[in-house]
């Protein structure tokens, strides 16, 4: 064989493989899943849902509890008309359950110090976040003649009520990186029971209408609304995407 003619053969070959590669990588596409997976979707709704990493997405929020054991307060060396006092304020943004920034306790009447007993009271403080992502918080404490110490605090989740209605006013695709070419559904449902018309109710939002014969995938768990009291109150999440 000339010299020549193995190098077209070479050429050709090679042009052959290189044309394999491109069928194999761009039209087969070996070891590749589609992004939008039914299960992927479900994943994006319900992650971004949640979101109790920063809270700054999603329709969940946090109640703080705090213990306060207020102890060995007297009148002495007080002026007329003054008594002992305990006075709390909260700092950042975050407020009480009854909307302040700023608890008092005055104590004209000392009746469990007065019983032999240096523990004259013992409260607890209910807060909760008005801005999300979450800031960092502070309770200070201002005492006149009396001591405080501050317990454990106890952190409760839920769903926040509000921040769930307010889902309808924002663009949950844009803000939760789901593909636009996809839709879904979100109802909460103020129940217990599994069993459920989704028929008789409408969803609280919903990004588009469902396609006949789309295919429709659903996730869906118990759960809880949490007000600013701490109070839970038992909800089913329901999820649909197709």
């Amino acid at each position: 064989m000339k010299k020549g003619a193995m190098h077209v053969d070479w050429v050709f070959s090679i042009g052959l493989f290189i044309v394999y590669l491109i069928i194999l990588f761009v039209l087969i596409k070996p070891g590749i899943k589609p992004i939008h997976t039914a299960e992927n979707l479900v994943y994006i709704v319900e992650n971004n849902l949640r979101d109790t990493n920063d809270f700054s997405e999603g329709t969940y929020w946090v109640v703080k509890k705090t213990p306060v054991l207020v102890y060995n307060c007297s009148t002495i060396g007080l002026q007329l008309g003054t008594y002992p006092r305990v006075r709390i304020t909260l700092g950042g943004f975050w407020e009480f359950n009854d909307s302040t920034t700023q608890f008092t306790r005055e104590y004209r009447t000392l009746p469990g110090c007065m019983g032999g007993s240096n523990v004259c009271d013992n409260f607890s403080l209910l807060y909760h976040p008005t801005k999300f992502p979450l800031d960092k918080y502070t309770l200070n404490l201002e005492l006149t003649n009396c001591y405080a110490d501050f317990g454990a605090t106890e952190t409760l989740v839920g769903i926040s009520e509000s921040r769930f209605i307010d889902l309808v006013r924002r663009d949950l695709k844009g803000n939760w990186s789901y593909p636009l070419s996809k839709d879904f559904r979100i109802y909460k449902l103020n129940r217990d029971d599994m069993n459920y018309n989704l028929n008789d109710i409408n969803p609280d939002y919903s990004t588009g209408q469902q396609d006949e014969g789309a295919s429709v995938f659903v996730r869906r768990w118990r759960d809880f609304i949490l007000d600013e009291n701490g109070i839970l109150k038992t909800v089913i999440v329901h999820l649909e995407v197709w």
